[in-house]
């Protein structure tokens, strides 16, 4: 069965009573059967250093005198992302580890992993976030395709 989404965005929009702290967040609800399969890909370190590399060469266009921590927080050693993280005072992109755990249900109704915000303080942490999401989930869907 084909999937009917990889990911949909809610809430990518500025605050609407102006600039509120926390207020340039939003979630992002990632396909469980791609999200199944980065579980289970198992990716050495070098590649997992290479999205680093790559995540903060995003962030540092936005943030470019300020301390760039690893942008990807990796479930073990696998290709799937727990949360994702930017310049600010703990501004991440993530999903519990509830939400990493019902992967394993097969029972489980929901189609998606679900990924929230914290601290998202102004737009340009919002489109880091966002950058280095999408970015993750291109070049991991790559990763995933079977070889010929």
């Amino acid at each position: 069965m084909e999937r009917s989404f990889l990911y949909r965005v809610e809430g990518f929009t500025p605050p609407k009573k102006g600039n509120e702290m926390g207020g340039y967040g939003f979630s992002v609800y990632l396909d469980r059967k791609f999200a199944i399969d980065a579980r289970q890909k198992i990716i050495v370190p070098k590649t997992q250093e290479r999205f680093q590399e790559i995540g903060k060469e995003i962030i540092k266009k936005l943030f470019s005198n300020e301390y760039i921590k690893p942008p990807y927080s990796f479930v073990e050693d696998s290709l799937l992302v727990q949360s994702f993280h930017v310049p600010g005072d703990a501004c991440d992109l993530g999903s519990d580890w509830g939400n990493i755990d019902s992967l394993k249900d097969e029972k489980s109704f929901r189609n998606f992993i679900e990924y929230h915000p914290h601290n998202v303080d102004n737009v340009r942490q919002a489109y880091a976030l966002f950058s280095i999401f999408s970015n993750w989930v291109n070049y991991s869907e790559a990763l995933m395709q079977p070889h010929s």
